[in-house]
């Protein structure tokens, strides 16, 4: 029989509180330390250990490895991790973004805890009443994103979301540019830092071991930073790798250096896959006009089946049931205002690749995308007939007529 774990030095502070969140999670699930270390890849025991121990402040990677292994909640306890991060800074440093001018703001960091502090200053409204007030000034702030932002997990995505934010916190219209000017000086900043870190993790490649290779542990850490924990030995870093997210448990395959340049992400998170399905919903409503009526009809008939981003491109089949929706389809004259709908509601630069699905009774048209999307409509009920209706041999060959 093991010793008993040494008592938490002071539960009540906020050290003290995350650390009993972390004991609570490992006893709940009857977890010694060396298989809570083997349910964490790329986090030792001695560290699991000294984060459930309430004297030293732990890394954000390892409390979510932590929780994820033991099914605690995660948000809750990145709230309290965040709550000791502040406690353990040095004197006056707590809250020294308070202090800090807009004008200073660096990153997407500093940037995040302003709108924070901001939001405590304007007395820390409501949710709703926030929302209320973006409205008021005719602006969108849903009371979930302001809720993202007031907690540290977002910065706004466009400079729409953030006037709604300042506005719903109540700055008046002529001190907002200043804030939309650190806006744009953080996210430039961060997309620097994020090219210093592939040329870094470059360099450790070229000179880290024999043959170019990452080593595995430095491997796993970037991926862990990513909330992705591996499903098998890591490779190379152009190699691709099964991983887990660690949001939502779904398995997929992906280059860690796609992964690092956040060109990969884990498509099955509903919140991804909620806003690119609020875009298609969009497009059906053509408020803007942008689709003819033959188009918007045909779009109606059609469904939207499960969309990928992989390398920066939006791969968006759509299952097309009838040959007249197809007949207007083919041309590509609405993949404009589909793609603008996408860059509304999905952060980031993307292309955009249109797949037609076909499910048509004489089977006539090639299947030129592969058997994928045609296995998406199958397990969306849409498509009964084979998935494999045929292959590359049974379509016709290509003759000289001679001339």
């Amino acid at each position: 029989m093991g010793r008993p774990p040494k008592k938490v030095p002071d539960p009540g502070s906020p050290l003290g509180r995350l650390a009993t969140a972390l004991r609570y999670g490992r006893e709940t699930k009857g977890l010694s330390f060396v298989k809570l270390a083997k349910a964490t890849p790329g986090i030792s025991r001695s560290t699991l250990q000294r984060a459930a121990a309430g004297t030293r402040m732990p890394k954000l990677e390892v409390v979510r490895a932590f929780a994820h292994a033991c099914h605690l909640d995660v948000e809750w306890l990145d709230d309290l991790w965040q709550e000791a991060h502040r406690a353990s800074q040095p004197e006056g440093q707590g809250h020294a973004s308070q202090q800090l001018a807009v004008d200073q703001i660096r990153d997407l960091a500093d940037l995040g805890q302003a709108l924070t502090d901001l939001w405590r200053q304007s007395g820390a409204p409501s949710f709703r009443l926030m929302h209320l007030r973006a409205k008021g000034e005719g602006l969108e702030l849903s009371s979930s994103t302001a809720h993202r932002i007031c907690r540290h997990r977002r910065v706004p995505g466009s400079r729409a979301r953030l006037e709604a934010f300042l506005a719903a916190c109540g700055v008046v219209f002529r001190e907002r540019e200043v804030w939309a000017d650190a806006w744009v000086r953080a996210r430039e900043n961060d997309h620097m830092s994020r090219r210093h870190d592939v040329t870094e993790i470059e360099a450790m490649i070229a000179a880290g071991v024999p043959g170019g290779k990452l080593y595995q542990k430095p491997a796993v850490r970037l991926l862990l930073k990513a909330d992705l924990t591996p499903t098998e030995p890591y490779r190379a870093f152009d190699a691709p790798w099964t991983v887990r997210c660690l949001r939502c448990e779904a398995l997929f395959r992906a280059r860690l250096s796609d992964i690092v340049m956040r060109q990969a992400t884990c498509q099955a998170c509903p919140a991804q896959n909620r806003k690119i399905l609020k875009a298609w919903e969009e497009l059906l409503e053509n408020r803007l006009g942008a689709l003819t009526k033959e188009q918007e009809q045909a779009l109606r008939a059609s469904a939207m089946l499960k969309a990928r981003l992989y390398r920066g491109v939006l791969e968006v089949p759509v299952f097309v049931s009838t040959p007249e929706a197809g007949a207007v389809l083919r041309s590509p004259d609405w993949h404009t205002a589909l793609e603008t709908a996408m860059q509304r509601h999905l952060r980031g630069a993307l292309h955009m690749d249109v797949l037609l699905v076909y499910d048509y009774a004489d089977n006539s048209v090639p299947l030129v995308n592969g058997h994928r999307p045609r296995r998406l409509a199958k397990q969306a009920g849409l498509l009964t007939g084979p998935v494999e209706t045929h292959t590359r041999d049974d379509l016709p060959k290509p003759t000289n007529s001679g001339v």
